[in-house]
């Protein structure tokens, strides 16, 4: 698997969006980006959307087992054509569903070109839901993989650490060469809203200087391991969000992304560009 801060992968040309599509990656691992997926797709499907949570992370995805589903159906069944993609659906809540990432077992042995065109089949339903949330992980080619789909808009999570400050940062590079028509912005994760505001006011400089273009902070989410911990244990995620600290917070941070989803990237700025 590669990591964003290590590779820039090749990808078509980006399609035009037939549904919002809002995917959440991170420049590095262990940032709570799957956390923040569910936690976004469980509120916006509360209030009466319907949702579709896909978890594309590849091979590492672990929705499944934090919604406390177990999959019956492999992705890999689709070549056979041995299952059709209604299959691999699972009823989460009301207004919830979840495309798993892992097959049967818990493991994915596809290989990554595969696992895009597989993928390529399921976006088929898509347009049937409200919204749709992917969980693209840390991985630049999962990344890639939901703009190619018709991602609206991506949130890059990040941490107030140093190297979760430059692996974003070369996350948002690679979104600008690869996907600039796509819609970037930030969301702390496991920060006080302090740290986020530094942290993003580095990341902007660095975007402002080498890009040209401006990047915006979505909101801080702060670290709230009960949510994790009462979905684990089967309380479903309506449960799970009632006495949540960050749940009000990813409320909020959807209304605005609901509010402001439109197309175009970085918006551009008008200082000298540097060099990257």
């Amino acid at each position: 698997m590669t990591n964003v801060a290590a590779t820039v992968a090749h990808t078509p040309p980006d399609p035009a969006p037939g549904h919002r599509l809002f995917a959440l990656a991170a420049g590095k691992g262990g940032v709570g980006t799957s956390t923040a997926a569910v936690m976004l797709a469980a509120t916006l499907a509360a209030e009466g959307r319907d949702v579709l949570l896909v978890d594309a992370a590849n091979r590492l995805g672990t929705l499944d087992a934090m919604l406390g589903v177990e999959p019956t159906v492999d992705l890999d069944a689709l070549r056979g054509g041995a299952a059709t993609p209604e299959s691999l659906l699972m009823t989460v809540d009301d207004r919830l569903t979840l495309l798993p990432s892992r097959g049967v077992g818990g493991t994915s042995t596809l290989p990554p070109a595969e696992r895009r065109v597989l993928f390529g089949r399921v976006a088929a339903l898509f347009p049937r839901y409200d919204i749709v949330v992917m969980d693209a992980g840390s991985s630049a080619e999962s990344i890639l993989a939901a703009c190619a789909l018709g991602a609206s808009r991506v949130l890059a999570v990040t941490a107030g650490d140093r190297i979760g400050v430059t692996a974003t940062y070369a996350l948002l590079k690679l979104l600008h060469e690869r996907h600039p028509a796509t819609r970037v912005d930030l969301l702390g994760s496991r920060v006080t809203p302090p740290i986020a505001n530094l942290v993003h006011d580095c990341i902007n400089a660095a975007t402002v200087r080498f890009l040209s273009k401006t990047v915006h902070l979505a909101g801080v989410v702060p670290d709230d391991p009960q949510f994790g911990i009462a979905l684990t244990a089967g309380l479903g995620t309506r449960v799970a969000s009632q006495d949540s600290p960050a749940a009000p917070l990813m409320h909020d941070i959807g209304h605005a992304l609901l509010d402001t989803d439109a197309p175009g990237a970085f918006r551009q700025s008008n200082a000298p560009r540097g060099r990257s």
